[in-house]
């Protein structure tokens, strides 16, 4: 049975209290999460999403490129206040963290948000592992990854170190925070849809346009040592403050052209250990998400807290 997505009981629609005796509409919109967390491994399509999301006017991803998540309700309060719209609304700030599952101090931040007061919403993009390996490892190359210097290899345990586990979703189902899981082949062939869950998810206006332009493709280094080195300059000034600078210098289209080249198809090969223990984690992924979802949509699994611990 096809069941509405948001389960927030404090959102208008799902309020079987009648709520307030305000005139709906003279009431304020109020959208059903105040932070909404991406986060996700490399190459499983986080950035392609975001640029979905800023396509929609209730949600303010203006301060989403960056690796930071908050940890307090009171930074949050001020980001959000900065967010509010002419018409005072409060719009769900959205931030990408791609490697947030592995923090230790995720669980504790939410937990501590919830607490708060906090409404959350995780999207956690699962990547089907060997389809994206090989894309992941010419990615840590073109951006000069310590592990790019010591072979195929070396790169191809990366990939492995930094794929997201059952144990990772396991930890965040724990969690009473409401949790979108969104496999990346879901969110490229069936991104309408996607995007209409998400949308009824956060309880905002759907989205009017979709975003399809490829995002991150594979490319190699033309030097490894350059590349590396633009890269520790982009972190450094994200880290000082200075994240325009920081912005323009990593999609510099010219910065592209003198640094890295397309990836040579057929650069790199994953061994058949590698490829097995990558398919049977995303198989134990799934095997997971539909034990422990509220519903499954379009290949979208929704897990909703409030209704499911």
């Amino acid at each position: 049975m096809r069941r509405k997505a948001n389960c927030d009981p404090e959102y208008p629609a799902n309020r079987t209290d009648g709520g307030d005796d305000t005139p709906e509409g003279d009431r304020p919109h109020r959208s059903a999460y105040d932070y909404v967390l991406v986060i996700g491994p490399g190459r499983s399509g986080t950035r392609f999403l975001l640029a979905n999301l800023k396509t929609n006017p209730d949600l303010d991803t203006a301060r989403s490129e960056g690796a930071y998540y908050y940890r307090s309700r009171r930074r949050l309060r001020k980001a959000a206040a900065r967010s509010s719209d002419e018409a005072g609304r409060r719009r769900p700030l959205v931030d990408v963290a791609n490697l947030a599952y592995k923090d230790p101090a995720l669980a504790l931040a939410l937990q501590r948000l919830r607490d708060d007061g906090c409404r959350t919403l995780v999207v956690a993009m699962l990547r089907e592992h060997c389809r994206r390996a090989v894309s992941m490892m010419h990615f840590r190359r073109s951006r000069g990854q310590l592990s790019a210097l010591f072979g195929a290899r070396r790169l191809e345990r990366a990939v492995l170190r930094d794929r997201l586990r059952p144990e990772h979703l396991h930890r965040l189902v724990r969690l009473d925070v409401d949790l979108v899981v969104v496999p990346f082949s879901a969110l490229v062939d069936r991104t309408e849809a996607v995007l209409r869950v998400l949308s009824m998810q956060c309880g905002v206006a759907d989205f009017d346009r979709v975003h399809r332009e490829a995002i991150n493709q594979s490319v190699d280094a033309r030097l490894v040592p350059l590349a590396a080195l633009s890269t520790a300059l982009v972190a450094a000034l994200h880290r000082v403050g200075l994240r325009g600078a920081s912005r323009r210098l990593k999609h510099a289209s010219l910065a592209k052209k003198v640094l890295f080249r397309p990836a040579r198809v057929g650069r790199y090969r994953l061994g058949r250990a590698t490829e097995s223990l990558l398919s049977s984690t995303y198989e134990d992924c799934i095997s997971l998400l539909r034990e422990s979802s509220s519903w499954i949509e379009n290949a979208v699994y929704v897990r909703c807290a409030r209704i499911s611990s």
